[in-house]
């Protein structure tokens, strides 16, 4: 762009830039190809060594030699959790999520037990702004795909074909369904909270005018959460000020005085306090339940930590078929005035990073959280491993 406009530029090598370069400039299979992508594995590795493999070797506790994380409730203005040495809340997911694996049982006959809320945040937006799309995917007997709404949208096709390609493993287009809807994800969770086309541009190596292409679609699809957004801006700037369900205060009124970028940032933040807050209550909450449920007086278990949208456990297998269908109503039970179901998955293992989750796709048993059902799959998970 500098040089369209007759400018120098300055030379960056970061990694968007060095992956806008493949994308765009750069000679597949060239000597310089080979080259950016060996420094893009230094500056990834780079990554995961500062955030782990130099900071949790400081940590260990001289007593037990483990890992004691702090917990902060009242350091993020959403009141989500964060932390401290280490922050577990920076412990990813998915392909990246391989150090989830130094969480580990507090003794050898327990396994790792998590509960996550189900699409919690997209849960919260649905109930604030009641729009119809949305509520078809978490309310009613046939259930949409919230992500597969959008990507037929990005392709000008009806949902009901679109959602037959992505199902049928024989048709030729099956993949394309799956990455286009993969795109819409990304699309979904930036477009909630203000991501712009400039910045889903990059996230997505696409051009603004594609991205906007996007986020049209995605708007297009989801109407009234967005005319929902316009009316929490409208209410931050009329009172100063913006609230969760249960009534927590984010003031906001110093910012919208400053006008500029302030104020634009100010806008974006009434929208994502209103869904995160809100969700931070619901997490507390079930924690808060949890606790008062004195399971620990009654189970041999440890609560190691919220992570995400997680609350993780550790786990006697004798007592997971009774502690897990309990711990799992007190997740999902009412919160505040909500009328979108609360709903939380289940998943357990030797680690954190090695988990089996209970859904319709287990090959074991059926994805109900029960006390038989728990035992089937705790029973077929030792015999793996003593087989292993």
């Amino acid at each position: 762009l500098m040089k369209e406009k007759g400018l120098p530029g300055t030379p960056q090598t970061n990694e968007l830039a060095v992956e806008t370069a493949l994308v765009n400039d750069i000679e597949k299979g060239s000597d310089v190809e080979i080259a950016l992508r060996a420094l893009l594995q230094i500056k990834r590795f780079e990554t995961r060594d500062s955030l782990y493999y130099s900071k949790y070797i400081n940590f260990p506790h001289w007593r037990d030699n483990n890992i004691h994380a702090q917990l902060r409730q009242n350091s993020t203005v959403t009141r989500r959790y964060s932390g401290a040495a280490p922050n577990l809340q920076q412990l990813s997911k998915g392909e990246k999520g391989d150090f989830r694996k130094v969480i580990i049982p507090h003794h050898k006959n327990a396994m790792v037990v998590s509960l996550d809320f189900n699409a919690q945040e997209v849960r919260v937006l649905t109930d604030f702004s009641h729009d119809p799309n949305l509520i078809a995917c978490y309310v009613g007997d046939n259930l949409k795909d919230f992500h597969g709404l959008t990507a037929a949208n990005m392709e000008s096709m009806d949902y009901e074909d679109f959602m037959g390609i992505l199902d049928d493993p024989k048709s030729e287009k099956q993949k394309w369904a799956k990455g286009v809807r993969g795109v819409a994800k990304r699309v979904n969770f930036g477009s909630i909270y203000g991501m712009m086309a400039q910045k889903l541009a990059q996230d997505l190596m696409v051009t603004e005018e594609v991205a906007n292409s996007y986020l049209e679609a995605k708007n297009t699809a989801f109407a009234r959460a967005e005319e929902w957004k316009v009316e929490v801006i409208a209410e931050a700037r009329n009172q100063g000020y913006v609230t969760t369900k249960l009534g927590a205060r984010r003031h906001l009124q110093a910012a919208f005085d400053k006008g500029g970028y302030e104020a634009s940032k100010a806008e974006r933040q009434a929208v994502n306090f209103k869904i995160q807050g809100s969700s931070a209550e619901m997490t507390k909450l079930a924690m808060g339940r949890i606790w008062a449920a004195k399971l620990k007086e009654r189970y041999d278990l440890v609560f190691y930590a919220p992570i995400h949208d997680e609350v993780v456990f550790s786990i006697n297998m004798d007592d997971m078929p009774e502690a897990i269908p309990e711990i799992h109503a007190l997740m999902t039970a009412q919160y505040a005035d909500m009328w979108i179901p609360v709903e939380s998955s289940v998943s357990f293992g030797f680690n954190f990073g090695e988990q089996h989750e209970m859904s319709e796709q287990s090959e074991i048993c059926d994805c109900s959280i029960t006390p038989e059902n728990i035992r089937k799959v705790v029973q077929h998970l030792v015999s793996e491993k003593v087989c292993a």
